[in-house]
Protein backbone atom coordinates (compact mmCIF):
# COMPACT_ATOMS: atom_id res chain seq x y z
CA UNK A 1 0.00 0.00 0.00
CA UNK A 2 2.80 2.41 0.90
CA UNK A 3 4.50 1.72 -2.40
CA UNK A 4 1.33 2.57 -4.32
CA UNK A 5 0.86 5.77 -2.32
CA UNK A 6 4.46 6.80 -3.02
CA UNK A 7 4.04 6.22 -6.75
CA UNK A 8 0.77 8.18 -6.80
CA UNK A 9 2.26 11.16 -4.98
CA UNK A 10 5.33 11.14 -7.21
CA UNK A 11 3.18 11.01 -10.35
CA UNK A 12 1.01 13.87 -9.08
CA UNK A 13 4.08 15.99 -8.38
CA UNK A 14 5.43 15.31 -11.88
CA UNK A 15 2.13 16.43 -13.45
CA UNK A 16 2.10 19.55 -11.28
CA UNK A 17 5.66 20.47 -12.31
CA UNK A 18 4.91 19.93 -15.98
CA UNK A 19 1.75 22.07 -15.71
CA UNK A 20 3.67 24.87 -13.96
CA UNK A 21 6.51 24.89 -16.50
CA UNK A 22 4.19 24.83 -19.47
CA UNK A 23 1.93 27.66 -18.38
CA UNK A 24 4.69 29.73 -16.87
CA UNK A 25 7.03 29.61 -19.86
CA UNK A 26 5.00 29.17 -23.02
CA UNK A 27 2.71 32.25 -23.17
CA UNK A 28 5.52 34.58 -24.25
CA UNK A 29 6.62 32.15 -26.92
CA UNK A 30 3.08 31.61 -28.12
CA UNK A 31 2.43 35.34 -28.20
CA UNK A 32 5.62 35.93 -30.15
CA UNK A 33 4.57 33.42 -32.79
CA UNK A 34 0.94 34.46 -33.13
CA UNK A 35 1.11 38.22 -32.65
CA UNK A 36 0.45 40.47 -35.62
CA UNK A 37 3.57 42.13 -37.13
CA UNK A 38 2.46 45.60 -35.99
CA UNK A 39 2.15 44.37 -32.40
CA UNK A 40 5.51 42.65 -32.56
CA UNK A 41 7.06 45.80 -33.89
CA UNK A 42 6.12 47.61 -30.71
CA UNK A 43 7.72 44.87 -28.63
CA UNK A 44 10.86 44.96 -30.78
CA UNK A 45 11.15 48.69 -30.28
CA UNK A 46 12.75 48.20 -26.89
CA UNK A 47 15.09 45.35 -27.76
CA UNK A 48 16.33 46.41 -31.20
CA UNK A 49 16.45 50.19 -30.98
CA UNK A 50 19.95 50.16 -29.53
CA UNK A 51 21.27 48.21 -32.50
CA UNK A 52 19.39 50.19 -35.15
CA UNK A 53 19.83 53.67 -33.65
CA UNK A 54 21.91 55.95 -35.82
CA UNK A 55 21.58 53.85 -38.97
CA UNK A 56 18.30 55.16 -40.29
CA UNK A 57 17.92 58.67 -38.97
CA UNK A 58 20.33 61.17 -40.42
CA UNK A 59 24.02 61.84 -40.20
CA UNK A 60 24.53 62.99 -36.63
CA UNK A 61 25.33 61.09 -33.42
CA UNK A 62 22.48 59.04 -32.01
CA UNK A 63 20.21 60.88 -29.62
CA UNK A 64 20.65 64.38 -31.03
CA UNK A 65 17.28 65.85 -31.93
CA UNK A 66 17.38 68.23 -34.83
CA UNK A 67 14.94 70.87 -33.70
CA UNK A 68 16.54 74.02 -35.11
CA UNK A 69 16.71 76.86 -32.65
CA UNK A 70 13.91 75.57 -30.43
CA UNK A 71 14.93 76.99 -27.00
CA UNK A 72 12.81 74.50 -25.10
CA UNK A 73 14.43 71.51 -26.75
CA UNK A 74 11.02 69.87 -27.04
CA UNK A 75 10.53 68.02 -30.29
CA UNK A 76 7.03 68.79 -31.64
CA UNK A 77 4.72 66.03 -32.82
CA UNK A 78 5.65 64.72 -36.24
CA UNK A 79 9.34 65.62 -35.97
CA UNK A 80 11.72 62.67 -36.24
CA UNK A 81 14.71 63.16 -33.91
CA UNK A 82 18.06 62.02 -35.24
CA UNK A 83 19.05 58.68 -33.78
CA UNK A 84 15.46 57.39 -33.66
CA UNK A 85 13.86 55.12 -36.21
CA UNK A 86 10.27 55.76 -37.39
CA UNK A 87 7.68 53.16 -36.39
CA UNK A 88 7.17 52.09 -39.99
CA UNK A 89 10.81 51.01 -40.15
CA UNK A 90 10.26 48.48 -37.36
CA UNK A 91 7.14 47.38 -39.19
CA UNK A 92 9.18 46.73 -42.30
CA UNK A 93 11.78 44.78 -40.33
CA UNK A 94 9.05 42.49 -39.05
CA UNK A 95 7.48 42.20 -42.50
CA UNK A 96 10.80 41.08 -43.93
CA UNK A 97 10.94 38.34 -41.32
CA UNK A 98 7.47 37.22 -42.35
CA UNK A 99 8.47 37.40 -46.04
CA UNK A 100 5.85 40.06 -46.72
CA UNK A 101 6.17 42.96 -49.14
CA UNK A 102 7.84 45.92 -47.37
CA UNK A 103 5.67 48.94 -46.68
CA UNK A 104 8.33 51.24 -48.15
CA UNK A 105 10.30 49.81 -51.03
CA UNK A 106 12.41 52.70 -52.30
CA UNK A 107 13.08 54.85 -49.23
CA UNK A 108 16.07 54.10 -47.04
CA UNK A 109 16.31 57.03 -44.61
CA UNK A 110 13.86 59.37 -42.90
CA UNK A 111 15.40 62.67 -41.78
CA UNK A 112 14.48 65.25 -39.19
CA UNK A 113 12.93 68.52 -40.31
CA UNK A 114 12.87 71.97 -38.65
CA UNK A 115 10.12 72.57 -36.12
CA UNK A 116 9.65 76.14 -37.37
CA UNK A 117 7.64 77.38 -40.32
CA UNK A 118 9.27 75.97 -43.45
CA UNK A 119 6.79 77.02 -46.12
CA UNK A 120 9.20 79.51 -47.75
CA UNK A 121 10.99 77.79 -50.62
CA UNK A 122 13.57 80.13 -52.11
CA UNK A 123 15.13 79.77 -55.54
CA UNK A 124 18.52 80.23 -57.16
CA UNK A 125 19.34 80.78 -60.87
CA UNK A 126 20.74 77.70 -62.55
CA UNK A 127 23.35 79.77 -64.40
CA UNK A 128 24.95 80.73 -61.07
CA UNK A 129 26.61 77.31 -61.30
CA UNK A 130 29.71 78.11 -63.35
CA UNK A 131 32.37 75.55 -62.41
CA UNK A 132 32.51 73.12 -65.31
CA UNK A 133 34.65 70.68 -63.31
CA UNK A 134 32.12 70.37 -60.46
CA UNK A 135 29.49 67.60 -60.39
CA UNK A 136 26.85 70.34 -60.23
CA UNK A 137 27.68 71.24 -63.82
CA UNK A 138 26.41 67.88 -65.08
CA UNK A 139 22.96 68.54 -63.61
CA UNK A 140 22.93 72.13 -64.79
CA UNK A 141 23.51 70.96 -68.36
CA UNK A 142 21.20 67.96 -68.35
CA UNK A 143 18.17 69.38 -66.57
CA UNK A 144 15.14 70.76 -68.38
CA UNK A 145 12.89 73.73 -67.56
CA UNK A 146 9.16 73.28 -66.90
CA UNK A 147 6.37 75.77 -67.64
CA UNK A 148 6.91 77.56 -64.31
CA UNK A 149 10.64 78.04 -64.89
CA UNK A 150 11.70 75.30 -62.46
CA UNK A 151 14.61 73.09 -63.49
CA UNK A 152 14.00 69.36 -63.45
CA UNK A 153 15.76 66.03 -63.86
CA UNK A 154 13.18 63.62 -65.25
CA UNK A 155 10.19 64.37 -62.98
CA UNK A 156 12.32 65.52 -60.01
CA UNK A 157 12.77 69.17 -59.13
CA UNK A 158 16.43 70.21 -59.10
CA UNK A 159 17.26 71.77 -55.72
CA UNK A 160 20.00 72.77 -53.30
CA UNK A 161 19.99 71.33 -49.77
CA UNK A 162 22.07 71.61 -46.62
CA UNK A 163 24.77 69.18 -45.58
CA UNK A 164 22.63 67.69 -42.81
CA UNK A 165 20.68 65.93 -45.53
CA UNK A 166 23.46 65.24 -48.00
CA UNK A 167 26.95 66.18 -49.08
CA UNK A 168 26.59 64.48 -52.43
CA UNK A 169 25.14 66.05 -55.57
CA UNK A 170 22.77 63.74 -57.39
CA UNK A 171 21.04 62.16 -54.39
CA UNK A 172 17.26 62.02 -54.46
CA UNK A 173 14.65 62.75 -51.81
CA UNK A 174 10.91 62.49 -51.36
CA UNK A 175 9.42 65.61 -49.75
CA UNK A 176 6.07 65.51 -47.96
CA UNK A 177 4.32 68.77 -47.00
CA UNK A 178 1.72 69.28 -44.29
CA UNK A 179 -0.80 70.19 -46.99
CA UNK A 180 -0.59 66.67 -48.35
CA UNK A 181 1.53 67.67 -51.34
CA UNK A 182 4.33 65.22 -52.16
CA UNK A 183 7.13 65.62 -54.69
CA UNK A 184 10.60 64.30 -55.40
CA UNK A 185 13.84 66.21 -55.85
CA UNK A 186 17.36 65.65 -57.12
CA UNK A 187 20.13 67.55 -55.37
CA UNK A 188 21.86 69.78 -57.92
CA UNK A 189 23.83 71.91 -55.48
CA UNK A 190 24.92 71.87 -51.82
CA UNK A 191 24.21 74.82 -49.55
CA UNK A 192 27.23 76.51 -48.01
CA UNK A 193 27.27 75.51 -44.31
CA UNK A 194 28.15 79.11 -43.46
CA UNK A 195 24.73 80.11 -44.78
CA UNK A 196 22.72 77.53 -42.84
CA UNK A 197 21.73 76.93 -39.22
CA UNK A 198 23.99 75.13 -36.78
CA UNK A 199 22.65 71.76 -37.90
CA UNK A 200 23.08 72.66 -41.59
CA UNK A 201 19.42 71.92 -42.26
CA UNK A 202 18.11 75.25 -43.51
CA UNK A 203 18.80 78.88 -44.37
CA UNK A 204 16.98 81.42 -42.20
CA UNK A 205 14.53 83.71 -43.98
CA UNK A 206 13.90 86.99 -42.14
CA UNK A 207 11.30 89.70 -42.53
CA UNK A 208 11.99 93.39 -43.17
CA UNK A 209 12.63 93.92 -39.46
CA UNK A 210 15.23 91.17 -39.18
CA UNK A 211 12.93 88.74 -37.40
CA UNK A 212 12.99 85.05 -38.23
CA UNK A 213 10.19 84.22 -40.66
CA UNK A 214 10.82 80.76 -42.11
CA UNK A 215 13.29 77.92 -42.45
CA UNK A 216 14.27 77.51 -46.11
CA UNK A 217 15.16 73.83 -46.35
CA UNK A 218 14.80 73.20 -50.07
CA UNK A 219 16.09 75.84 -52.51
CA UNK A 220 14.79 75.36 -56.03
CA UNK A 221 17.11 75.81 -59.00
CA UNK A 222 15.34 77.82 -61.69
CA UNK A 223 15.62 79.58 -65.02
CA UNK A 224 14.91 83.15 -63.88
CA UNK A 225 14.04 84.24 -67.42
CA UNK A 226 11.14 81.81 -67.44
CA UNK A 227 10.25 81.81 -63.74
CA UNK A 228 6.62 82.40 -62.83
CA UNK A 229 6.02 86.10 -62.16
CA UNK A 230 4.36 85.45 -58.78
CA UNK A 231 7.35 83.46 -57.58
CA UNK A 232 9.67 86.25 -58.73
CA UNK A 233 7.69 88.84 -56.81
CA UNK A 234 7.40 86.81 -53.61
CA UNK A 235 10.87 85.25 -53.69
CA UNK A 236 9.44 81.78 -53.10
CA UNK A 237 8.05 79.05 -55.32
CA UNK A 238 5.56 78.04 -52.63
CA UNK A 239 2.93 80.01 -54.53
CA UNK A 240 3.02 77.42 -57.31
CA UNK A 241 0.64 74.48 -57.44
CA UNK A 242 1.77 71.50 -55.39
CA UNK A 243 4.54 73.34 -53.53
CA UNK A 244 2.66 75.16 -50.76
CA UNK A 245 3.00 73.91 -47.20
CA UNK A 246 5.48 73.30 -44.42
CA UNK A 247 7.89 70.40 -44.83
CA UNK A 248 6.58 67.50 -42.78
CA UNK A 249 8.89 64.70 -43.88
CA UNK A 250 12.09 64.24 -45.90
CA UNK A 251 12.96 60.73 -47.04
CA UNK A 252 16.02 59.71 -48.97
CA UNK A 253 15.29 57.60 -52.04
CA UNK A 254 17.53 54.57 -52.46
CA UNK A 255 20.04 54.88 -55.26
CA UNK A 256 18.77 51.81 -57.08
CA UNK A 257 15.15 53.02 -57.02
Amino acid sequence: MKTHQYVSVTFALMILCAYTVFFAETPDSVNALTAEPAVMAVNMNRSTEKNITGIKAGQTPAGQAHVGQNPSGVVPSGIVPAGKVPAEYYYNVINSIFKEEPKIETLDTVYAVPWQNSDFKAYMPYDSITDKTAPQWHYRQNAWTDSNGLRRVDSDYLVAMGTYYTEKVGERFKITLDTGNVFTVTVGDIKNPAHTDRYNMYTSVKDNYGNFYSANVVEFIVDTDRLDSRAKKLGTVSCLDGLDGNIEKIEKIAEDA
